[in-house]
């Protein structure tokens, strides 16, 4: 079903009210009752879903891509003949932009107003708004695991050192800021600007935007080059996870297939985000060079429907034989079904992130005793240097206000600065940028923040006025013990120091949790992606720790190419490089929520578990599916066979048991519960050599679960030597077209409301409001969408003398294929709608009462079954438009792409 848009809009606002943490759950492992989300952390109440670019538009055209069968002729004759019966139907369509490989489909430009006239031109089969995805945001950078470690997690040492496999022969596609092709552990030369493109390990790619580019910005415009090097580093450091070849005596970094190839594909520039039109622009490249695994560290997260072109596309490469592999997102902390499109697709790998066992970090030295103090450096400031001193000013006793420098300094503060020196400051009370900004005009020459808590974090710096100094963060019983320091002074260094994660292991508290819209058992497995240290660009400082499921799916990525090289026959197989990798992968990490519990990590966030490289090479065994994706359940039990397979010369015996998972209910604060499936399994399997057997597996939902409940876990087959094959799965207990779609807990939403300082909020009185429809004094529909849904629309009635709903004018708002939402989302709305029929078109109310209706289909529903549609009705309102109507001119439909600019 296609995903279009369409409204009648003048402003659009989010208002996300913080929910505070509470202290953790004492539940132990035998309740039942496990708490929510809140429970155990602050949940994250911003947006991270992506932007649309104004009036532009993914057009999908019938008939399937080249990668799906069909011909160049074929495709380019069904694009041009809708273009040619859109002229005659009157739709202005510019900017065409063509896809034919991975999509059969157009990005063009057009009018708002003409999107539902175009949707019913022949063959015209969906129409999609170009997302604006953002860089990546990278967490807790204050920590530099050694890769080291990290590949002993995922089994890629044992891969790459004993048995001796590299990624050689294997081709490797990275959609992302470009690579550094001068960095020396990349094959470049170690001084920038003097490495020719290709080079030694950089063969194929182009740069699709240039340096300048970002789809946020309206007169922002690709100007694509032949050289695909990076000047953002995300994509460096991605490369690095991949497959760097460095000198590790020399500080270099060994990547997981330190041999692969690589083909860079830029789409984000030196800063900002790309959108999802550059991004299939990419894949279409890639596909084209013949990549064997392409790596997607980027995503536009919620939106979890696997209809979107990206993730179309993926799936279209992945029947090619191009094994797809994607971040699974990083809006962990915003709830359940968070992951994104592409890594949603049915045919892409999607990569939860674990963190990993050690940290190596940076570090300055004491001069008074010579101790070394790890640190991590903030994103946006200059890199630390590594050699010379300054004096350390502290502004006052750990756990003072002073000591929190969010006061602009007094004279006799600054007078400390005088020197040269750098500031001592603890976190809290306000953001990290306050502090950097008011220790910059007090003339600090650097910041050193300290942690006011134990764990790791990333200081962000965003704020209106540069950041001109470097700006670092320690521990806090590192910046304690610097705070009591007699005359301190500290020397910049070329050090690390290492030392162990107590949380390695773990899921990453950013890794985002499934489902897909559809119930598709989301993200597959996981990998090392919790504070890695990879390469960056020689200019940045030639390394540095990132964290994120950016992290983990380059490592993933990185293993698939060791497979390859090691299992060719598996090249154009992704489905079983996909069953290979999660029937070896390990689901045994504790819960990163409650470890204590001594609970497993949910199927929901982890899938399959931890990828084990080294024994998906070793496997003679396997067993399909791979996962086992139950959709909702009402009453009846779903049987599913699955197939044992082996290679081996001898007969394997399997014990097959059931791992029951921890499930959820609920959204943006999910109850956690212990509510076991019933699982009924053969037990002893015997499986002939080189041979297979099915057996049958049933599965039912819990019987006391509450509707809306997802449930999982792993069906484990152990052989006596101990082996194991695991195919995870997951659920949903009762009627998904029964959940509630548009309230949610700690919100008065749906209701009537009004903007204030861009948020959106719930007016006290809902009754007896009167708008001049000047802009300002609009009426605001404030809603939020809690489950995905197929339709959502915002309806405006004529009123009742009662009050009650009448006539319907039209539709102010119409979305389709839309994801769960984060914060409340305000609509003022400008008077325009669109009136329904078979001939649409855009008109402007008159002077009179009217009433707001919501009408929303909830996911998987059918829009003929009244009950699978959730519905409000406001209070009426009048509209007198008495003030400006600049703001409402019939005919005109406002910027689409005003719901996502405001609700950040």
């Amino acid at each position: 079903m296609p995903r279009t848009l369409t409204c009648g809009l003048a402003a659009a606002a989010l208002a996300a009210s913080c929910l505070a943490a509470t202290s953790p759950s004492t539940a132990r492992a035998d309740d039942r009752d496990l708490g929510r989300m809140s429970d155990y952390v602050k949940i994250a109440t911003s947006d991270t879903s992506g932007q649309f670019v104004k009036n532009r538009w993914l057009v999908q055209v019938q008939g399937p891509s080249i990668a799906q069968g069909n011909t160049p002729a074929s495709v380019g004759k069904a694009q041009k003949a809708v273009v040619t019966a859109a002229a005659r139907a009157g739709v202005r369509i510019k900017g065409q932009r063509s896809f034919s490989r991975t999509f059969n489909g157009m990005a063009v430009t057009l009018d708002a107003k003409q999107v539902s006239k175009l949707m019913r031109v022949p063959g015209v089969t969906g129409i999609y708004p170009v997302v604006a995805v953002s860089r990546p945001v990278t967490e807790g950078g204050a920590t530099d695991p050694s890769m080291a470690n990290a590949v002993g997690l995922s089994g890629a040492a044992i891969a790459r050192d004993d048995l001796g496999f590299d990624g050689r022969g294997i081709k490797v596609g990275v959609i992302d800021s470009g690579i550094d092709i001068d960095h020396p552990d990349l094959g470049g030369s170690g001084t920038n600007g003097t490495t020719a493109f290709p080079s030694a390990r950089v063969k194929y790619g182009y740069d699709f935007v240039g340096d300048a580019y970002d789809a946020k910005i309206e007169t922002s415009v690709p100007v694509p080059d032949a050289v695909p090097d990076d000047c953002g580093g995300h994509g460096t450091h991605v490369a690095g996870i991949v497959g760097a070849d460095g000198d590790t005596t020399k500080q270099g970094v060994t990547g997981v297939a330190p041999k692969a190839t690589f083909g860079a594909y830029r789409v984000f520039g030196c800063e900002g985000s790309t959108s999802s039109e550059i991004i299939m622009a990419a894949m279409e490249r890639a596909e084209a060079d013949g990549m064997d695994v392409v790596n997607m560290s980027l995503g536009a997260d919620m939106m979890t429907w696997p209809d979107y072109p990206t993730a179309q596309a993926s799936d279209a490469m992945a029947r090619r034989g191009t094994v797809m592999v994607a971040s699974a997102g990083n809006s962990g902390e915003s709830g359940v079904f968070t992951s994104g499109a592409p890594s949603v697709g049915k045919g892409t790998l999607a990569v939860a992130s674990f963190d990993n066992t050690h940290v190596t970090q940076r570090a300055i030295r004491l001069a008074a005793n010579g101790k070394l103090y790890g640190y991590g450096s903030a994103d946006a400031s200059p890199l630390p240097p590594q050699s010379g001193s300054m004096p350390l000013v502290k502004l006052g006793e750990p756990g003072t206000p002073a000591a929190q420098g969010c006061e602009e300094y007094t004279e006799a503060q600054k007078a400390l600065f005088d020197e040269g020196a750098a500031a001592l400051v603890q976190r809290g009370t306000c953001t990290f940028y306050q502090k950097a900004i008011n220790a910059q005009k007090a003339g600090a020459t650097a910041v050193v923040l300290y942690n006011n808590a134990p764990g790791t974090l990333s200081p962000g710096l965003d704020g209106a006025e540069k950041i001109t100094i470097p700006v670092v963060i320690v521990s806090q019983a590192d910046g304690i013990e610097l705070a009591a320091a007699q005359d301190a002074r500290i020397e910049w260094t070329a050090d690390t120091i290492s030392s162990k994660d107590p949380a390695g292991g773990r899921i990453s508290d950013f890794s985002s949790w499934g489902l897909a819209a559809n119930l598709d058992l989301k993200p597959e497995l996981g990998a090392p992606g919790g504070n890695i240290w990879s390469t960056y660009p020689l200019e940045k400082g030639a390394h540095r720790s990132m964290s994120g499921t950016s992290m983990a799916a380059p490592h993933t990525t990185g293993a698939v190419a060791l497979l390859l090289q090691a299992r060719p026959k598996l090249k154009g197989h992704p489905d079983q490089v996909r069953q290979l990798l999660m029937n070896t992968a390990r689901h045994d990490a504790l819960w990163s929520m409650a470890p204590d519990l001594g609970l497993v990590e949910p199927v929901i966030r982890q899938g399959a578990g931890m990828i084990q490289v080294d024994r998906a090479i070793t496997t003679q065994q396997r067993v399909s599916p791979a996962k086992i994706s139950l959709g909702e359940q009402r009453a009846k039990a779903v049987t599913t066979t699955l197939n044992l397979r082996n290679e081996a010369a001898r007969p394997v015996v399997y014990e097959l048991t059931h791992d029951s998972s921890i499930g959820t209910v609920g959204t943006s604060d999910p109850q956690f519960d212990l509510l076991d499936a019933q699982v009924d399994l053969p037990g002893r399997v015997v499986v002939p050599p080189r041979g297979s057997k099915k057996v049958k597996v049933s599965i039912q939902a819990p019987a006391d679960a509450p509707n809306g409940y997802v449930y999982g876990g792993w069906i484990v087959a152990r052989s006596a030597t101990g082996a194991t094959l695991n195919v995870p799965y997951q659920g949903m207990a009762g009627d998904y077209q029964r959940v509630d779609v548009l309230h949610a807990d700690g919100s008065a939403a749906p209701c009537l409301g009004e903007i204030v300082d861009k948020k959106a909020l719930c007016l006290d009185e809902q009754t007896g409001h009167s708008y001049t429809m000047a802009e300002g004094d609009q009426p605001v529909a404030v809603f939020r969408i809690e489950y995905p849904v197929e339709t959502f629309q915002l309806m405006v009635h004529k009123a009742n003398a009662d009050g009650s709903k009448g006539e319907l004018l039209g539709t102010a708002l119409e979305l389709e294929k839309e994801g769960r939402m984060v914060g409340d989302l305000g609509v003022a709305w400008d008077g325009t709608y669109q009136t329904t029929g078979s001939s649409p078109y855009v008109a402007k109310a008159s002077a009179g009462d009217y009433v707001f209706e919501i009408r929303a289909l909830r996911a998987l529903g059918d829009p003929d079954v009244e009950a699978d549609w959730q519905t409000w009705t406001s209070e009426a309102f009048a509209a007198t438009f008495t003030g400006s109507a600049s703001a409402a001119d019939a005919g005109r439909l406002n910027d689409p792409g005003m719901l996502r600019t405001a609700r950040s």
